[in-house]
């Protein structure tokens, strides 16, 4: 909910882009970001968790109207849409004043938007609220894609709450504005209904960002940067496994041919050990031996350009309970036909 910071007389309030992965979430925050004039919004963050340095989502403080006489400001915040995230999304959502869910229009990820609006609705539904009382708009974005559903279905799927929509191309900045200032207004119409505002208490997650706890770290430019590059300092952990070579005599073992075949969404993945030899180097190190550290989880692969594939896992060490994630990258040049 809304909190009131009476020394620096300011309203602070929340807003969060939810929706499936790749659907275009951070894509409006980086449009906006560009759009708004300096005078109007903050500086634009990158935020992951301590335990999640390689998951990076944005947040955008923006200032706009006023409550009881106070300036507002939103922030604005994404969340990660990958299935085993979701205490990350429960963190953000935690508080939340408006909603706007960014849904794909292609007719392929029909199930996706599904699955996405139903964990939304199961994680405020925890937190004892609903979509019927929380400002919420539905953006449908990708309309430039081909083979995409029809605002029928998608109302038919998506908007039982009979929310406000609108048909958008984030890429390109149609429709998202539109969408911001939306929402923006539904979401101080409530503030200014609401007869008392909460007032600010000691936060104990980073001052940049409102409505979050401690597990949550700011980075810099210079520090997103640095991680993406893959030489970001990494969280505090134990000694490094050594990395176990397959025999000489022995063919190296293709990653490609070790990589499990994603599971239909939602079925619930049996844990799998990693043999010694499994290319495990890229994720997190752990004092575990290999024989400890077992697959729990893998999310659908993502195709980046014409030939890769991204796929994430999160791995369990056994001894510890300790849960990692990683990204493992398949260049599949040598199975193109020429």
């Amino acid at each position: 909910m809304a909190v009131l910071d009476l020394e620096k007389k300011i309203v602070n309030a929340k807003i969060v882009y939810y929706g499936p992965a790749l659907s275009g979430k951070t894509t409006n925050i980086h449009f906006i970001y560009n759009k708004l004039k300096p005078e109007h919004r903050g500086e634009l963050k990158t935020l992951c968790t301590k335990t999640h340095r390689t998951l990076f989502f944005d947040f955008l403080p923006v200032e706009v109207g006023e409550v009881k006489g106070l300036v507002t400001r939103f922030f604005l915040y994404t969340v990660p849409g990958q299935i085993f995230y979701n205490q990350i999304r429960k963190e953000v959502l935690r508080e939340v004043d408006g909603i706007v869910f960014v849904a794909d229009s292609q007719a392929k990820m029909k199930e996706e938007n599904i699955q996405s609006f139903q964990n939304l609705e199961e994680n405020l539904a925890e937190m004892g609220r609903s979509l019927s009382e929380i400002p919420l708009v539905i953006q449908y974005n990708k309309r430039d894609m081909p083979n995409i559903l029809n605002l029928e279905d998608l109302h038919r799927q998506l908007n039982k709450y009979n929310a406000p929509f609108f048909e958008a191309v984030a890429i390109k900045g149609t429709g998202v504005l539109n969408t911001l200032t939306t929402i923006s207004k539904m979401v101080l119409k409530k503030l200014r209904e609401q007869p008392q505002l909460a007032q600010k208490s000691a936060e104990a997650g980073p001052v940049e960002a409102y409505g979050l706890s401690d597990e949550f770290v700011v980075l810099s430019k210079e520090e997103v940067e640095r991680a993406k590059a893959g030489v970001a300092k990494p969280a505090p952990v134990a000694k490094p496994i050594a990395p176990q070579p397959p025999p000489l005599s022995a063919p190296a073992p293709s990653p490609i041919a070790q990589a499990p075949a994603p599971a239909p969404r939602g079925t619930p993945l049996k844990a799998e050990p990693l043999a010694p030899s499994a290319n495990v180097a890229s994720a997190p190190s752990t004092s575990a031996s290999p024989s400890e550290l077992v697959l729990t989880k893998w999310d659908r692969p993502q195709l980046v350009g014409k030939n890769t594939l991204r796929l994430p896992l999160m791995f369990e060490d056994k001894k510890t309970g300790k849960t990692y994630t990683t990204t493992l990258t398949i260049v599949l040049d040598n199975l193109l036909p020429k």
